[in-house]
Protein backbone atom coordinates (compact mmCIF):
# COMPACT_ATOMS: atom_id res chain seq x y z
CA UNK A 1 0.00 0.00 0.00
CA UNK A 2 1.26 3.49 -0.82
CA UNK A 3 2.54 5.75 1.98
CA UNK A 4 0.43 8.64 3.27
CA UNK A 5 2.81 11.20 1.77
CA UNK A 6 2.00 9.81 -1.68
CA UNK A 7 -1.63 10.88 -1.19
CA UNK A 8 -0.95 14.51 -0.13
CA UNK A 9 -1.48 16.04 -3.57
CA UNK A 10 -4.41 13.73 -4.24
CA UNK A 11 -6.09 14.82 -0.99
CA UNK A 12 -5.91 18.46 -2.13
CA UNK A 13 -7.49 17.58 -5.48
CA UNK A 14 -10.10 15.46 -3.73
CA UNK A 15 -11.18 18.22 -1.34
CA UNK A 16 -11.22 20.83 -4.15
CA UNK A 17 -13.33 18.51 -6.31
CA UNK A 18 -10.77 18.09 -9.09
CA UNK A 19 -9.95 14.40 -8.58
CA UNK A 20 -10.82 12.02 -11.41
CA UNK A 21 -13.16 9.07 -10.70
CA UNK A 22 -10.15 6.71 -10.61
CA UNK A 23 -8.22 8.97 -8.23
CA UNK A 24 -11.30 9.45 -6.08
CA UNK A 25 -11.81 5.69 -5.80
CA UNK A 26 -8.14 5.11 -5.01
CA UNK A 27 -8.11 7.72 -2.23
CA UNK A 28 -11.38 6.55 -0.70
CA UNK A 29 -9.99 3.02 -0.45
CA UNK A 30 -6.95 4.43 1.35
CA UNK A 31 -9.10 6.55 3.69
CA UNK A 32 -10.89 3.43 4.89
CA UNK A 33 -7.69 2.14 6.46
CA UNK A 34 -5.81 5.39 7.28
CA UNK A 35 -7.20 7.52 10.16
CA UNK A 36 -4.50 10.18 9.71
CA UNK A 37 -5.49 10.91 6.13
CA UNK A 38 -9.18 10.86 7.07
CA UNK A 39 -8.48 13.48 9.72
CA UNK A 40 -6.52 15.57 7.22
CA UNK A 41 -9.39 15.45 4.71
CA UNK A 42 -11.89 16.48 7.39
CA UNK A 43 -9.70 19.39 8.52
CA UNK A 44 -9.29 20.63 4.96
CA UNK A 45 -13.05 20.45 4.40
CA UNK A 46 -13.69 22.47 7.55
CA UNK A 47 -11.18 25.09 6.43
CA UNK A 48 -12.84 25.38 3.02
CA UNK A 49 -16.27 25.66 4.66
CA UNK A 50 -15.07 28.44 6.96
CA UNK A 51 -13.46 30.26 4.06
CA UNK A 52 -16.72 30.19 2.11
CA UNK A 53 -18.47 31.93 5.02
CA UNK A 54 -16.39 35.04 4.53
CA UNK A 55 -18.12 37.46 2.16
CA UNK A 56 -16.48 38.90 -0.88
CA UNK A 57 -14.24 41.83 0.04
CA UNK A 58 -14.01 44.87 -2.20
CA UNK A 59 -10.37 45.28 -3.18
CA UNK A 60 -8.63 48.67 -3.38
CA UNK A 61 -8.10 50.39 -6.76
CA UNK A 62 -5.34 48.82 -8.95
CA UNK A 63 -5.21 45.88 -6.53
CA UNK A 64 -5.02 43.32 -9.35
CA UNK A 65 -2.25 45.23 -11.16
CA UNK A 66 -0.19 45.68 -7.99
CA UNK A 67 -0.72 42.05 -7.05
CA UNK A 68 0.45 40.92 -10.48
CA UNK A 69 3.60 43.03 -10.14
CA UNK A 70 4.28 41.59 -6.70
CA UNK A 71 3.87 38.05 -8.01
CA UNK A 72 6.30 38.75 -10.84
CA UNK A 73 8.85 40.13 -8.36
CA UNK A 74 8.44 37.10 -6.12
CA UNK A 75 8.79 34.77 -9.11
CA UNK A 76 12.05 36.46 -10.15
CA UNK A 77 13.37 36.20 -6.60
CA UNK A 78 12.43 32.55 -6.39
CA UNK A 79 14.11 31.77 -9.70
CA UNK A 80 17.31 33.40 -8.44
CA UNK A 81 17.20 31.43 -5.17
CA UNK A 82 18.91 28.11 -4.73
CA UNK A 83 16.96 24.99 -5.59
CA UNK A 84 17.95 23.47 -2.28
CA UNK A 85 16.06 26.18 -0.41
CA UNK A 86 12.90 25.52 -2.47
CA UNK A 87 13.22 21.83 -1.75
CA UNK A 88 13.61 22.45 1.96
CA UNK A 89 10.61 24.77 1.98
CA UNK A 90 8.47 22.20 0.17
CA UNK A 91 9.54 19.45 2.56
CA UNK A 92 8.77 21.69 5.53
CA UNK A 93 5.26 22.33 4.22
CA UNK A 94 4.61 18.63 3.55
CA UNK A 95 5.75 17.68 7.03
CA UNK A 96 3.73 20.45 8.72
CA UNK A 97 0.70 20.44 6.45
CA UNK A 98 -1.70 19.81 9.32
CA UNK A 99 -0.33 22.82 11.22
CA UNK A 100 -0.78 25.01 8.13
CA UNK A 101 -4.39 23.80 7.89
CA UNK A 102 -5.12 24.66 11.53
CA UNK A 103 -3.51 28.10 11.10
CA UNK A 104 -5.65 28.79 8.04
CA UNK A 105 -8.76 27.86 10.01
CA UNK A 106 -7.80 30.23 12.82
CA UNK A 107 -7.21 33.07 10.33
CA UNK A 108 -10.64 32.50 8.79
CA UNK A 109 -12.32 32.48 12.20
CA UNK A 110 -10.66 35.78 13.17
CA UNK A 111 -11.66 37.25 9.82
CA UNK A 112 -15.28 36.32 10.52
CA UNK A 113 -15.12 37.82 14.01
CA UNK A 114 -13.61 41.06 12.64
CA UNK A 115 -16.29 41.27 9.93
CA UNK A 116 -19.18 40.85 12.36
CA UNK A 117 -17.50 43.29 14.76
CA UNK A 118 -17.45 45.98 12.05
CA UNK A 119 -21.09 45.28 11.19
CA UNK A 120 -22.13 45.73 14.79
CA UNK A 121 -19.86 48.71 15.40
CA UNK A 122 -21.94 51.20 13.39
CA UNK A 123 -25.21 50.06 14.93
CA UNK A 124 -23.77 50.54 18.41
CA UNK A 125 -22.34 54.01 17.73
CA UNK A 126 -25.61 55.88 18.25
CA UNK A 127 -26.38 53.92 21.40
CA UNK A 128 -22.89 54.53 22.79
CA UNK A 129 -23.11 58.20 21.90
CA UNK A 130 -26.44 58.45 23.68
CA UNK A 131 -25.03 56.78 26.80
CA UNK A 132 -22.01 59.11 26.76
CA UNK A 133 -24.25 62.17 26.50
CA UNK A 134 -26.38 61.01 29.40
CA UNK A 135 -23.30 60.26 31.52
CA UNK A 136 -21.84 63.69 30.76
CA UNK A 137 -25.09 65.37 31.74
CA UNK A 138 -25.15 63.43 35.00
CA UNK A 139 -21.55 64.35 35.84
CA UNK A 140 -22.14 68.02 35.05
CA UNK A 141 -25.42 68.56 36.88
CA UNK A 142 -24.98 65.99 39.63
CA UNK A 143 -28.63 64.98 39.23
CA UNK A 144 -29.63 61.78 40.93
CA UNK A 145 -31.00 58.90 38.80
CA UNK A 146 -34.43 59.12 40.49
CA UNK A 147 -34.74 62.84 39.83
CA UNK A 148 -33.50 62.40 36.29
CA UNK A 149 -36.16 59.71 35.75
CA UNK A 150 -38.90 62.05 36.97
CA UNK A 151 -37.66 64.79 34.68
CA UNK A 152 -37.60 62.34 31.80
CA UNK A 153 -41.23 61.39 32.47
CA UNK A 154 -42.20 65.06 32.57
CA UNK A 155 -40.30 65.68 29.34
CA UNK A 156 -42.06 62.77 27.66
CA UNK A 157 -45.46 64.09 28.73
CA UNK A 158 -44.54 67.55 27.51
CA UNK A 159 -43.29 66.13 24.23
CA UNK A 160 -46.50 64.13 23.79
CA UNK A 161 -48.56 67.27 24.37
CA UNK A 162 -46.48 69.20 21.83
CA UNK A 163 -46.76 66.35 19.33
CA UNK A 164 -50.53 66.26 19.79
CA UNK A 165 -50.67 70.01 19.31
CA UNK A 166 -48.52 69.78 16.19
CA UNK A 167 -50.80 67.06 14.82
CA UNK A 168 -53.79 69.31 15.31
CA UNK A 169 -51.93 72.19 13.64
CA UNK A 170 -51.09 69.94 10.72
CA UNK A 171 -54.78 69.59 9.88
CA UNK A 172 -54.98 70.62 6.24
CA UNK A 173 -58.17 72.31 5.09
CA UNK A 174 -59.13 73.75 1.72
CA UNK A 175 -61.85 76.34 1.26
CA UNK A 176 -64.01 77.13 -1.74
CA UNK A 177 -66.30 80.18 -1.56
CA UNK A 178 -69.14 80.84 -4.00
CA UNK A 179 -70.88 84.24 -4.15
CA UNK A 180 -73.66 85.55 -6.42
CA UNK A 181 -74.25 89.30 -6.78
CA UNK A 182 -76.85 91.34 -8.61
CA UNK A 183 -75.73 94.77 -9.86
CA UNK A 184 -76.73 97.52 -12.23
CA UNK A 185 -73.12 98.42 -13.03
CA UNK A 186 -71.47 95.22 -14.23
CA UNK A 187 -68.18 96.76 -15.36
CA UNK A 188 -67.79 98.75 -12.16
CA UNK A 189 -68.39 95.67 -9.99
CA UNK A 190 -65.82 93.63 -11.95
CA UNK A 191 -63.22 96.34 -11.41
CA UNK A 192 -64.08 96.56 -7.70
CA UNK A 193 -63.58 92.79 -7.21
CA UNK A 194 -60.26 92.84 -9.08
CA UNK A 195 -59.03 95.65 -6.81
CA UNK A 196 -60.15 93.79 -3.67
CA UNK A 197 -58.25 90.66 -4.73
CA UNK A 198 -55.10 92.65 -5.46
CA UNK A 199 -55.25 94.58 -2.17
CA UNK A 200 -55.63 91.30 -0.25
CA UNK A 201 -52.49 89.90 -1.89
CA UNK A 202 -54.39 87.62 -4.26
CA UNK A 203 -55.11 87.60 -7.96
CA UNK A 204 -57.77 86.82 -10.57
CA UNK A 205 -57.17 83.31 -11.89
CA UNK A 206 -60.02 83.16 -14.42
CA UNK A 207 -62.70 85.54 -15.61
CA UNK A 208 -65.49 85.32 -18.15
CA UNK A 209 -68.00 87.89 -19.43
CA UNK A 210 -71.17 86.89 -21.28
CA UNK A 211 -72.60 89.25 -23.88
CA UNK A 212 -76.21 89.64 -24.99
CA UNK A 213 -77.94 90.98 -28.08
CA UNK A 214 -76.60 92.42 -31.28
CA UNK A 215 -74.95 95.23 -29.36
CA UNK A 216 -72.95 92.70 -27.32
CA UNK A 217 -73.96 94.25 -24.03
CA UNK A 218 -72.31 92.61 -20.97
CA UNK A 219 -74.97 90.72 -19.04
CA UNK A 220 -73.11 88.31 -16.77
CA UNK A 221 -69.59 87.83 -15.43
CA UNK A 222 -67.86 84.94 -13.68
CA UNK A 223 -64.68 85.55 -11.71
CA UNK A 224 -62.44 82.97 -10.02
CA UNK A 225 -60.19 84.81 -7.58
CA UNK A 226 -57.43 83.37 -5.39
CA UNK A 227 -57.32 85.08 -2.00
CA UNK A 228 -54.80 84.38 0.82
CA UNK A 229 -56.46 82.28 3.52
CA UNK A 230 -55.81 84.93 6.17
CA UNK A 231 -57.79 87.51 4.14
CA UNK A 232 -60.80 85.35 3.24
CA UNK A 233 -62.92 86.36 6.24
CA UNK A 234 -62.26 90.03 5.55
CA UNK A 235 -63.37 89.62 1.92
CA UNK A 236 -66.49 87.77 3.04
CA UNK A 237 -67.44 90.61 5.40
CA UNK A 238 -67.03 93.09 2.55
CA UNK A 239 -69.41 91.16 0.31
CA UNK A 240 -71.96 90.60 3.08
CA UNK A 241 -72.50 94.35 3.23
CA UNK A 242 -73.63 94.30 -0.40
CA UNK A 243 -77.35 95.10 -0.66
CA UNK A 244 -77.82 93.06 -3.84
CA UNK A 245 -76.01 89.89 -2.80
CA UNK A 246 -78.05 86.88 -3.90
CA UNK A 247 -76.23 84.01 -2.18
CA UNK A 248 -72.96 82.80 -0.80
CA UNK A 249 -71.60 79.43 0.22
CA UNK A 250 -68.42 78.32 1.97
CA UNK A 251 -67.27 74.73 1.43
CA UNK A 252 -64.46 73.39 3.61
CA UNK A 253 -62.71 70.11 2.85
CA UNK A 254 -60.28 68.22 5.08
CA UNK A 255 -57.50 66.74 2.91
CA UNK A 256 -55.18 65.83 5.81
CA UNK A 257 -55.41 62.06 5.28
CA UNK A 258 -54.82 62.21 1.53
CA UNK A 259 -51.99 64.71 2.03
CA UNK A 260 -50.21 62.59 4.66
CA UNK A 261 -50.61 59.40 2.61
CA UNK A 262 -49.10 61.16 -0.39
CA UNK A 263 -46.18 62.35 1.75
CA UNK A 264 -45.50 58.78 2.90
CA UNK A 265 -45.56 57.51 -0.69
CA UNK A 266 -43.22 60.31 -1.73
CA UNK A 267 -40.73 59.52 1.06
CA UNK A 268 -40.74 55.84 0.10
CA UNK A 269 -40.20 56.57 -3.60
CA UNK A 270 -37.34 58.98 -2.85
CA UNK A 271 -35.62 56.34 -0.72
CA UNK A 272 -36.23 53.73 -3.41
CA UNK A 273 -34.73 56.09 -6.00
CA UNK A 274 -31.56 56.48 -3.89
CA UNK A 275 -31.23 52.70 -3.54
CA UNK A 276 -31.65 52.23 -7.30
CA UNK A 277 -28.97 54.86 -7.93
CA UNK A 278 -26.52 52.98 -5.69
CA UNK A 279 -27.33 49.71 -7.45
CA UNK A 280 -26.82 51.37 -10.84
CA UNK A 281 -23.35 52.55 -9.82
CA UNK A 282 -22.35 48.95 -9.09
CA UNK A 283 -24.04 47.39 -12.13
CA UNK A 284 -21.76 45.99 -14.85
CA UNK A 285 -23.93 44.15 -17.37
CA UNK A 286 -25.58 46.15 -20.18
CA UNK A 287 -28.99 44.53 -19.75
CA UNK A 288 -28.83 45.07 -15.99
CA UNK A 289 -27.99 48.77 -16.44
CA UNK A 290 -30.87 49.24 -18.91
CA UNK A 291 -33.39 47.61 -16.55
CA UNK A 292 -32.27 49.72 -13.59
CA UNK A 293 -32.43 52.91 -15.68
CA UNK A 294 -36.01 52.05 -16.74
CA UNK A 295 -37.01 51.53 -13.11
CA UNK A 296 -35.31 54.80 -12.16
CA UNK A 297 -37.22 56.64 -14.90
CA UNK A 298 -40.57 55.21 -13.74
CA UNK A 299 -39.78 56.03 -10.12
CA UNK A 300 -38.76 59.61 -11.00
CA UNK A 301 -42.03 60.07 -12.96
CA UNK A 302 -44.07 58.93 -9.95
CA UNK A 303 -42.12 61.28 -7.68
CA UNK A 304 -42.82 64.24 -9.98
CA UNK A 305 -46.55 63.42 -10.08
CA UNK A 306 -46.77 63.27 -6.28
CA UNK A 307 -44.75 66.49 -5.88
CA UNK A 308 -47.10 68.28 -8.30
CA UNK A 309 -50.14 67.01 -6.40
CA UNK A 310 -48.73 68.27 -3.10
CA UNK A 311 -47.95 71.64 -4.69
CA UNK A 312 -51.55 71.96 -5.90
CA UNK A 313 -52.89 71.12 -2.45
CA UNK A 314 -50.53 73.63 -0.83
CA UNK A 315 -51.81 76.33 -3.16
CA UNK A 316 -55.44 75.42 -2.43
CA UNK A 317 -54.73 75.64 1.32
CA UNK A 318 -52.84 78.95 1.15
CA UNK A 319 -55.00 80.57 -1.56
CA UNK A 320 -58.67 79.49 -1.36
CA UNK A 321 -60.89 79.83 -4.42
CA UNK A 322 -63.43 82.64 -4.34
CA UNK A 323 -65.88 82.15 -7.22
CA UNK A 324 -68.02 85.24 -7.84
CA UNK A 325 -70.92 85.42 -10.26
CA UNK A 326 -72.09 88.94 -11.16
CA UNK A 327 -75.49 89.31 -12.80
CA UNK A 328 -76.53 92.59 -14.36
CA UNK A 329 -79.97 93.83 -13.36
CA UNK A 330 -82.10 96.29 -15.26
CA UNK A 331 -82.34 99.82 -13.93
CA UNK A 332 -85.78 100.66 -12.55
Amino acid sequence: MAACKDFSDLIDKYVDGFASPEEKKLLEEHLKVCPNCRREVEELRQTVALTNLVGEVETPPNFSINLSEKINEISKTQRSSKKSFSGLLLNFYQSHKREFTAAAGIIVIFTLIFTFYNLGKNSNMNYASKESTQAAAENTTGTKPEARSLKADESLKSFAAIAESDTAMQKRLTKSITISINTEELSGKIEQIANLAEEAGGYIENSKIEMKGTNKTPERASIDARIPEAEVDKIMETFKTEKNILSWNVETKDISKDYDNTLEKLDYLRQYEQELTLILQKATGTSEIIEIQKELYNTRSKIIDLENQLALWDEDIELPHVNITIIKSEKP
